[in-house]
């Protein structure tokens, strides 16, 4: 095997999809412009570890602390029993101890950050920010999805709970379980998802 070769059997190893996926449970709230997420941490690393919401979007070159819309944030075992979770300011993260948890579940809210006291230009933010809507709902995993930034590189996968009805268009594709899926999270967070009753764009006013 030669140089080369090497080099790219270990990029290829590196980013194998043998690594357990983080999964994330979306649940939009027409009624209530809220946004209810759930994340699957297969394999927290060494503790404590740091949890971040995103402070901007792919492309977008100024800061959007998207973490001060969450709310509520909270971690467990897969016992269910409560784990230690510290909020820290400045940037806005979260310092989570998963005491030995081979796996832990973290649960937040957000509110829909189109109409949140983000310090940015309102053109910017309408045209990157999460928004939920009586009749649909846009979601830029950026503006709304935690992550572990040792953890980056591993797959994820999304479900969405839709109200009755409702359909969703996103490049990413379907696997055997319903769920949308990404080889790593810089893949993910540069797809976004349009849910509602129809899928065509001129039929939703935002």
């Amino acid at each position: 095997m030669n140089l080369v070769s090497l080099a790219l059997f270990t990029v290829v190893a590196l980013r194998s999809p043998s690594a357990a996926a983080i999964r994330y449970r979306i649940t939009p709230d027409p009624k209530t412009s809220t946004w209810h997420v759930e994340m699957s941490i297969p394999s927290p690393p060494s503790p404590p570890f740091e949890l971040w919401v995103p402070r901007g979007t792919p492309g977008a070159y100024h800061l959007a602390e998207f973490g001060e819309l969450v709310e509520d944030l909270e971690a467990k075992n897969a016992d269910g029993k409560a784990l230690k979770v510290e909020e820290i300011d400045d940037p806005i993260r979260w310092r989570i101890d998963p005491a030995g948890a081979k796996g832990i579940e973290v649960r937040y809210q957000a509110k829909d950050a189109s109409q949140g006291p983000i310090p940015t230009g309102r053109l910017i933010l309408d045209m990157e920010a999460n928004r939920i809507r009586k009749d649909f709902a846009y979601l830029t995993p950026a503006s709304l999805l935690a992550f572990i930034p040792e953890l980056r590189d591993q797959p994820a996968e999304v479900e969405l709970v839709l109200p009755e009805g409702w359909k969703v268009a996103t490049a990413l594709a379907r696997n055997e379980a319903g769920r949308f899926t990404a080889p790593s999270w810089y893949r993910l967070e540069d797809s976004p998802f349009l849910m509602g009753p129809a899928l065509v764009t001129s039929e939703f006013k935002v």
